[in-house]
């Protein structure tokens, strides 16, 4: 009668995580690399209202303000919400205001925002925008053009109210840097293959579009006022589906941002993205977990094998299929985000973001989880 040892369970279940990861680079991830968003040279353009929250961001401001409003659209508005800031934020953008006619200022109070929170200072921008489009992005954003508005509102329509892009951050020398792009292009691979599989579960505020009324239809973000974080995944999973969403990922529809200069401050930064997860529908949970779950017993078993056993056939085949997949698939992908010089350490910045991003979600449970600020 046989009986199966520990080496025969492990082999099964690097098979089973083998194909799920091949199932999801294959059918999901490659999606994206074969996607190429519409080209709608459309007759009329729609006003457009970009609505940003600045709480103490008078170095930002300074820095990337100009490049948003001077850009080349016919009609559009910028609005700041200066979030009860306490250093020079609001003599900034006076000087702007003297500059630019279509940037409006929102100055909220320790008061009118007592949670603390970004997404009452957001409420606050979106309830005064004068346009239905809204197009979101923050204070440390900068459009890669001046055509960002235009190739980020091109394909709405009477049918597409949510338009999700891509914002990695800055590329600059250093191994961290290294990690903390391929992190960022990772989450993108996920929340814009999912949404072109008529599945969207998240976008980012960095660089984000929907309708105002849909907003309004949706009770802001009354559902999760509560948490933290959520203004853009959480809202996104209520209001977005298979049908009136568009994904635009072309170099003139990004924003850039800088990276967190050190370890401990993106760690923070993850910390909070990671307050939303527990809200997401089953449906959202399941397809997550499952690709995730899927990579950490294809680590566990993969150096199990390695390390405590034998190396084998099985085990030689299994690897070369996941990373031959995963470097095809990748390769088209990070073509299309502009990250092509990822793709020889992915390997290896997987791993690392892995460990990284469930320590981060980790913490969550046993330490006070951060506020915005």
């Amino acid at each position: 009668m046989f009986e199966p040892n520990i080496d025969f369970c492990l082999s099964l279940a690097l098979t089973i995580s083998v194909l799920i990861q091949l199932w999801y680079y294959l059918r999901i991830f490659n999606k994206l690399g074969e996607y190429k968003s519409p080209d709608n040279d459309r007759e009329t353009w729609p006003s457009v209202s970009i609505v940003i929250c600045a709480k103490n961001e008078e170095l930002n401001l300074n820095l990337h303000l100009s490049g948003i409003l001077e850009q080349n659209y016919f009609d559009f508005e910028v609005i700041v919400v200066n979030d009860d800031s306490s250093d020079n934020t609001s003599k900034v953008l006076l000087t702007f205001q003297n500059r630019y006619t279509n940037l409006k200022v929102v100055t909220v109070s320790s008061s009118e925002n007592a949670s603390g929170g970004k997404k009452e200072a957001l409420t606050i921008g979106i309830a005064s925008a004068t346009h239905d489009v809204l197009l979101l992005t923050d204070a440390d954003c900068s459009p890669v053009g001046s055509n960002w508005i235009k190739n980020m509102v091109r394909n709405l329509s009477a049918e597409k109210d949510v338009v999700l892009g891509y914002s990695p951050f800055q590329r600059e020398d250093g191994i961290l840097n290294l990690v903390q792009r391929y992190d960022i292009f990772n989450t993108a691979l996920q929340y814009l293959s999912f949404a072109l599989n008529g599945n969207p579960y998240m976008g980012v505020g960095r660089n984000l579009a929907y309708r105002k009324a849909l907003f309004v239809e949706n009770k802001g973000f009354s559902s999760h006022g509560h948490i933290v974080s959520g203004d853009d995944d959480l809202f996104i999973s209520e209001v977005a589906t298979a049908e009136n969403i568009v994904v635009e990922i072309g170099k003139d529809c990004t924003t850039f941002s800088k990276a967190p200069e050190n370890m401990v401050k993106w760690f923070l930064q993850k910390r909070r993205h990671y307050t939303t997860g527990g809200n997401y529908t089953f449906n959202q949970k399941l397809m997550l977990v499952s690709f995730h779950s899927s990579l950490v017993v294809f680590y566990i078993t993969t150096f199990w094998f390695l390390l405590l056993s034998e190396i084998n056939t099985l085990l030689l085949v299994l690897i070369f299929l996941k990373y031959s997949a995963q470097y095809l698939v990748l390769k088209k992908c990070m073509f299309k985000l502009g990250e092509i010089d990822l793709l020889l350490f992915s390997p290896i910045l997987e791993l690392f973001i892995s460990v990284f991003n469930f320590s981060a979600a980790l913490s969550n449970i046993f330490y006070k989880r951060p506020q915005w600020n």
